[in-house]
C-alpha cells in the first residue's frame, strides 16, 4: 500500500471537522442540509460518507430552504451549485455544467462529496468510484450504465412511504420521511464503512499478488494463501494484451474452508466472461464424479459456471490445472 490509512483518515475528519457548528451546550457536531421530500441513494450516501469519515455526532436536516444554512457546515445535493468557504461545502449536481466523468457517468452529489473527502488518496477515490459509486451517481441521473454493475443501494427508494403511509396531514408526512431517511441512512453508513474497510484491506494486498505475478511462468498464477487479487490480474492482463504478449488464464490459491480452488480470471470487472473455462466434462460435478472424471482422488467440486474447481490438496490442484490448460490448447 502507498499510503497510511490512518493517517489519511485522521486527514480527512480535520478538513469535515473544520467545517463543524457548535451546539448551545459548546458541544461540536457537524451539519449536514439535505433536500427533502422523496429521498435518493445520492442524498442518503452524501450522509453516510460524512457520518463514516468522523467521529463527531452529525445533524441531518432536510429542508431545500437554504437560507439559515448556507454557511456553515454541508450543503449536498441542493441549492443547485458548488461552492466551499472556510466553514461550509456546498455541493449538487442539479444545475447546468454539473459535471461528467471520463466513462461518461454524469456526477452527483455523493461523488463530488467523495472527491472532496478523498483527494488525497486516489487509489481509494479510485476504487470508491468504481466498486460503489459510479453506479449511484448513474442512477441518480437517469443513465442506464449496467456495465458498471449492480447498484449497491438500489434498496433506498424503497424506504421512502407509500401512497398509504404518506395519506395523512403535512406534518405527519414530513415526520414520516425523516425517520425513513434516517433508517436509510443508518443501512447506508453500514455498507459505506465496510465498503471502505474493503478497499483499504484489498489494497494492502496489491503489492503481494504483484510479487506473484512477478515470479509466475506460464499462464497460471499461484498464491501462498487467498488474498483479493482481481484487481492486480485484471490490470496485468490488460497491460499484456497492449503488449502483445498472452494473458493470465487460471489463478490457484489454498481456500478459507482449507483445500485448493483454480479459479479462471475474469475479462473485466463486472462481467462473467471469463478468459477460458475449465472443462466441459467437469461441469458441476463433485466427489466421486469430478474424481473420475479428472482421476484425481481428492477431487471436491467444480462449479456449473466452469469457473471454479477445488481440489484437497496443492498436487491435485497443480495437475487439474494443467489439464484444464490443455483442453483448451493453452500449455507452452
Amino acid at each position: 500500500m502507498t499510503f497510511n490509512w490512518n493517517t489519511a483518515k485522521a486527514e480527512i475528519e480535520k478538513r469535515i471537522n473544520e467545517k463543524a457548528s457548535t451546539d448551545e451546550h459548546g458541544q461540536k457536531y457537524v451539519r449536514v442540509v439535505v433536500h427533502d421530500g422523496i429521498f435518493h441513494a445520492d442524498d442518503v450516501m452524501c450522509v453516510a460518507l460524512i457520518r463514516v469519515m468522523t467521529t463527531l455526532p452529525v445533524s441531518v436536516i432536510r429542508t431545500r430552504n437554504l437560507g439559515a444554512y448556507k454557511d456553515e457546515g454541508f450543503i449536498l445535493d441542493v441549492g443547485a451549485e458548488d461552492s466551499e468557504g472556510a466553514r461550509f461545502l456546498h455541493l449538487d449536481h442539479h444545475q447546468e455544467g454539473s459535471g461528467e466523468r471520463e466513462n461518461g457517468v454524469k456526477m452527483s452529489a455523493c461523488g463530488k462529496l467523495a472527491d472532496w473527502l478523498f483527494r488525497d488518496t486516489p487509489e481509494v477515490l479510485t476504487e470508491l468510484h468504481r466498486q460503489f459509486l459510479a453506479q449511484i451517481e448513474a442512477m441518480d441521473n437517469g443513465q442506464d450504465m449496467p456495465e458498471l454493475g449492480a447498484h449497491v443501494l438500489a434498496f433506498v427508494y424503497t424506504f421512502n412511504g407509500t401512497w398509504i403511509e404518506t395519506s395523512g396531514s403535512e406534518e405527519e408526512r414530513r415526520a414520516f420521511a425523516d425517520k425513513a431517511f434516517s433508517a436509510a441512512s443508518d443501512i447506508a453508513t453500514m455498507i459505506a464503512r465496510r465498503m471502505l474497510r474493503r478497499i483499504v484491506d484489498d489494497m494492502a494486498a496489491e503489492q503481494l499478488v504483484d510479487d506473484c505475478i512477478a515470479k509466475s511462468k506460464g499462464r497460471v498464477i499461484t498464491l501462498d494463501k487467498y488474498m483479493p487479487w482481481k484487481p492486480s490480474v485484471i490490470r496485468e492482463n490488460k497491460r499484456r494484451r497492449e503488449n502483445g504478449e498472452p494473458p493470465f488464464l487460471l489463478m490457484l490459491f489454498p481456500g478459507l474452508d482449507g483445500n485448493y480452488h483454480i479459479q479462471t480470471v475474469p475479462v473485466d470487472f463486472h462481467t462473467f466472461e471469463d478468459e477460458m473455462k475449465l472443462p466441459e466434462a467437469w461441469a458441476g460435478l463433485e466427489g466421486d464424479a469430478l474424481a473420475k472424471a479428472t482421476g484425481l482422488s481428492d477431487a471436491v467440486f467444480c462449479h456449473k459456471g466452469r469457473f471454479m474447481a477445488i481440489f484437497k490438496s496443492k498436487e491435485s490442484a497443480i495437475k487439474a490445472a494443467h489439464m484444464a490448460l490443455e483442453d483448451v490448447g493453452a500449455v507452452e
